[in-house]
């Protein structure tokens, strides 16, 4: 079992709030303090803007649907060098050139994650979204023998399925999943913008706690489509019993620490 003298917080990291390299040293450099204060650390990433320019390489059109990008079979392979190779290798490496003990994965190594085509219900039909998964499976078996010998995970969310074939799953989705299966301490969402608004538009009506019931019935709040995996990432941790589940913004690195034990910070997720 876990360590029990340590507390695992993972982060889900991606969009815009990578594109700045300063920024990305900046949170591990955040990230490298935590991990001399007793916590164990996860980091999982996405990467849009570099899919977006490996898709272009490759002279291959993006389509959104229902806010998940349609990916092709020739798509995966560029999908998978601009996450698995590109953003986590950087972030792999900056973590080493800090000192830390990171080791950087893909949610198919060791066979840890395996994933199914992910289906979506448009005009009341099912549609598969080519390349796109979903998780049918989370062994958490290597994940915490390297979590209890002290590394600092590093995880992209491309899995396969039974036959071998490679899946993208929404890294905010398969984020939410991990924290659940892992029974992690806290979760933490990192964004561009400070939490959950009640109108996107207006920073001024953030707020700062939710539970699904209040979200799903209310007819106030407007959810961004970026917004949605995210806020879905959130119930799933809560409901698997995550105590501390967080949206806040990423580009102040510092508001990683304060989240551990700030209670205003952010968007509190909370269980119904």
């Amino acid at each position: 079992m876990h360590n029990d003298k340590k507390e695992t917080i993972l982060i889900k990291y991606g969009g815009n709030a990578m594109t700045d390299k300063d920024l990305q040293r900046a949170i591990i450099k955040e990230i490298k303090k935590l991990t001399t204060q007793n916590y164990s650390l996860i980091l999982v990433h996405g990467g849009g803007p570099f899919i977006e320019q490996f898709l272009e390489f490759g002279k291959i059109q993006s389509e959104f649907i229902q806010g998940l990008r349609f990916t092709s079979d020739e798509a995966i392979p560029y999908v998978e060098a601009a996450l698995r190779g590109y953003v986590n290798g950087q972030l792999t490496e900056m973590a080493l050139q800090n000192n830390m003990k990171a080791i950087g994965l893909s949610a198919k190594d060791g066979r840890a994650v395996t994933s199914q085509p992910k289906k979506i219900i448009i005009n009341g039909r099912e549609k598969l979204l080519g390349r796109v998964g979903e998780i049918a499976h989370i062994d958490t078996q290597l994940y915490h023998y390297l979590l209890d010998n002290d590394y600092f995970l590093i995880l992209n969310s491309i899995a396969m399925n039974d036959s071998g074939d490679s899946y993208n799953i929404n890294a905010d989705i398969f984020a939410g999943a991990l924290a659940a299966a892992l029974k992690v301490d806290h979760f933490l969402v990192l964004s561009n913008i400070d939490g959950l608004m009640e109108d996107p538009e207006k920073p001024e009506s953030i707020i700062h706690q939710i539970d699904e019931a209040t979200l799903k019935n209310s007819t106030k709040i407007k959810i961004s489509e970026g917004m949605m995996p995210k806020m879905e990432a959130c119930f799933t941790a809560v409901n698997g019993g995550v105590t501390n589940v967080r949206i806040i913004n990423g580009q102040e690195p510092g508001n990683i620490s304060k989240a551990l034990n700030n209670e205003a910070l952010g968007t509190k997720i909370i269980k119904s």
